[in-house]
């Protein structure tokens, strides 16, 4: 009877141990899913592509289109808005918008967050080719083909830069959308600022001339906390160099508290 007993405890144990090592394993299981969900970014999404709770990044992208290029330029500028295009890392967002000769609007060409392509995504946690097939019809490809469509434009009677600057800021990154994002700017122009109120056709970039200018005070605007990059249109026959040109600008968007990163020649001459 004493032996039967103790025959009875051991196996009591031996099923005690292999229950407490089989839920051992199923925590350890569970735990490592989670790990792996929370690690491939499992973050919901809006309609655009960005997380619910605001992209890592906000881009926006100006393409001046008041003045024709040439096919050099044209071509070395869809290299280097290519080279944007790749930098927006997954979550980040990116805007597209034309230039136009009415002070103040802008026509948005594409607006939307990147989804990340499939090495974004955890093979265990999401479907990869879900995920590329995604990145594809919502982001590279649409973007592929409006850079392709970057074209000439026939000229116009005014170049209001500053007013599209100040209507991006205040309608993009004064936004919910870039509250807590990393904010750049970046401007695709030959940068000759010429409206009713302030032409540098016709005063030349010195800086006093602009400060006296009503532009002063109508397109003044705040850049705290954008980076600001120029990728820059370089024309013939104007007054100032490219160097004094280069010192207004830099002026300009310190003055407005911004981050002057760096303005890049494009290539040719127009």
């Amino acid at each position: 009877m004493a032996k039967r007993s103790r025959r009875k405890r051991k196996g009591n144990v031996r099923e005690v141990v292999v229950g407490t090592a089989l839920l051992l394993l199923f925590v350890l299981m569970l735990s490592g899913f989670v790990w792996l969900w929370l690690r491939s970014g499992g973050v919901e999404v809006d309609s655009k592509n960005c997380p619910v709770d605001g992209p890592n990044s906000v881009t926006a992208v100006l393409i001046d289109t008041t003045d024709p290029i040439s096919v050099t330029t044209l071509t070395d500028l869809r290299n280097e808005l290519s080279k944007a295009v790749r930098e927006t890392e997954p979550g980040g967002y990116l805007r597209i918008a034309n230039v136009t000769a009415t002070a103040g609007k802008v026509e948005t060409k594409f607006d939307a967050c990147n989804p990340g392509d499939a090495s974004s995504v955890d093979q265990w946690t999401h479907n990869r080719h879900q995920q590329q097939d995604k990145w594809e019809k919502t982001f590279h490809r649409p973007l592929d083909e409006l850079l392709n469509e970057i074209g000439q434009s026939s000229g116009s009677q005014q170049s209001p830069i500053m007013a599209a600057i100040q209507t991006t800021k205040l309608n993009l990154f004064d936004s919910d959308l870039a509250k807590h994002a990393k904010k750049i700017l970046i401007v695709a122009s030959d940068m000759i600022e010429h409206t009713d109120l302030y032409s540098q056709y016709k005063f030349g970039v010195e800086y006093r001339k602009f400060e006296d200018s009503a532009a002063n005070l109508q397109y003044g605007t705040s850049l705290d906390g954008i980076s600001v990059v120029i990728l820059y249109v370089r024309r013939q026959n104007k007054k100032f160099s490219t160097d004094e040109h280069e010192q207004f600008w830099g002026k300009w968007v310190r003055l407005h508290h911004g981050d002057m990163d760096k303005l890049v020649p494009l290539e040719g001459l127009n």
